[in-house]
């Protein structure tokens, strides 16, 4: 991590740690992931086609708004850097929104479908705002900071491994706060009062283990223009993003209907006291913390830069699995397979999003982790508009109604909620496998050749950088 005063090592050991705050916020985010969809349409009865017409015109303005913030945020010059700046100023509204969000500030009980709309369109507009103010530039600090492949996978096995742990805390605590004073899990108080508070706290301390190279802002004078023409001719740029859409929509349909699983009886029965929700996502993780290790072996030395299609694969496989699952034994199964594949994506993710923008580096001789970030978000926003309406397809071709009551579902209904998580997830997850094997190129010599320009560029800011300094002290 660069800092004027302090060599790397010793500002690492000192302040960096802190920089894995963010890590531990991110994990509150599953809070939005599990809950919001549960919310407003099995909770409060918003139609699964006006929910996904509200997901579609949100996905418009987040499209709009994360190229925005990471050119604004590439462009910045300032004393305390580009991106850390946009953090502070984010962290305690974002947290707010958690709040909002699921303790409405108008009753929403029987409240008429426009005004559910409305209401999920207003707190969606404000949430992902405030979340790409602040993660776009957190996520565009990683590469930065940390420019070693070795250097850059350590930095990552430790924040996936904090992400993890969190992320069981948040899966065990889920069901458990849900159903404090609410027979039936309906009780969203604290599923936004807990992030509302961490989430500030998290990303003010994850500050502290900032500092970034200056030469980066010096060397970025790209507009806007050519910034949007640079990124989307770097094919290897389009096809990470392309597969890495098709994954999150994916693992959309698959987590945030999960809470409808439990809620409608599809899959019985609990261990430990805990049921499908809970427990699947906390075994996924655990599986996710204790594969680490061996992916980061089987990473090198095996799958390489494949890594991420087998783990698709895999990904597919246990949706298919679970589409047949009815009792919680098979859920734990498929939690098992999940986890297996979580943990080689998500090292391979963020290797793979690092090689892509080496090789814009290695091009241009710019850091433009901002405006890579944002046209990305842009691009997976509007492609995310697709799980709300395969939602309302299935759903209509199994006649399920939104808010209908457990008794009262058809067996059609029953399977159109379960083959959301199951059949539907899967086919996603094949797509993706097929466009990162097709579209995405930086695998084998070709990665070794970018890698190696890319470091050629670092030690020429480097050089410029003491040379400027030389001329200062003269």
């Amino acid at each position: 991590m660069y800092t004027k005063n302090l060599d790397k090592k010793t500002f690492l050991k000192k302040r960096g740690w802190f920089f894995l705050f963010g890590a531990a916020g991110s994990a509150l985010l599953l809070f939005y992931d599990n809950a919001f969809t549960f919310f407003y349409r099995d909770i409060l009865g918003l139609d699964a086609v006006l929910l996904a017409t509200v997901l579609t015109v949100f996905s418009v303005w987040n499209a709009v708004n994360d190229p925005v913030f990471g050119f604004i945020s590439d462009r910045t010059k300032s004393k305390w850097g580009r991106r850390k700046p946009y953090i502070l100023l984010g962290a305690i509204p974002f947290g707010a929104c958690f709040w909002f969000m699921f303790n409405p500030l108008v009753d929403l009980t029987n409240a008429s479908q426009t005004t559910l709309a409305i209401y999920a369109f207003i707190i969606l507009f404000f949430y992902d705002g405030f979340y790409s103010l602040v993660y776009s530039n957190w996520m565009a600090l990683i590469p930065e900071t940390y420019r070693d492949q070795n250097e850059l996978r350590k930095f990552n096995l430790k924040r996936l491994s904090i992400n993890v742990i969190v992320g069981i805390a948040v899966y065990l605590s889920y069901d458990k706060l849900r159903f404090i004073d609410s027979p039936n899990g309906t009780n969203m108080f604290y599923i936004g009062l807990i992030p509302a508070v961490l989430m500030p706290i998290f990303l003010l301390l994850c500050t502290i283990g900032i500092k970034e190279n200056p030469m980066y802002a010096k060397t970025f004078k790209t507009s806007v223009g050519m910034s949007i023409k640079q990124a989307f001719q770097n094919k290897h740029f389009v096809g990470f993003t392309l597969y890495h859409s098709m994954f999150n929509v994916a693992k959309t349909l698959l987590m945030t209907n999960l809470s409808a699983l439990a809620y409608y009886n599809l899959v019985t029965g609990k261990f430990l006291g805990f049921g499908v929700v809970s427990l699947v996502t906390t075994v996924t993780f655990v599986v996710v913390l204790l594969m680490y290790p061996l992916w980061n072996i089987i990473f090198k030395k095996v799958t390489k830069g494949w890594t991420n299609v087998v783990c698709l694969l895999i990904f597919a496989v246990a949706c298919v699995i679970f589409q047949f699952v009815t009792e919680i034994k098979g859920a734990m199964v498929v939690a098992v397979l999940l986890g297996f594949a979580q943990s080689g994506y998500s090292l391979s993710h963020d290797l793979f999003n690092a090689r892509q923008l080496d090789y814009h580096f290695a091009k241009t001789g710019q850091r433009a982790e901002g405006s890579y970030a944002g046209v990305a978000a842009g691009i997976d926003r509007l492609i995310l508009i697709i799980p709300a309406w395969i939602v309302a397809l299935i759903f209509a071709i199994g006649k399920h109604t939104a808010g209908t009551l457990p008794e009262n579902m058809t067996s059609s209904a029953l399977l159109a909620v379960k083959s959301v998580c199951g059949i539907g997830a899967a086919v996603f997850f094949i797509i993706s496998a097929i466009l990162s094997a097709t579209l995405y190129g930086l695998r084998g010599e070709t990665w070794k050749k970018v890698e190696a320009e890319a470091k050629a560029m670092d030690e020429k800011l480097i050089e410029e950088e003491k040379n400027i300094e030389k001329l200062k002290e003269v």
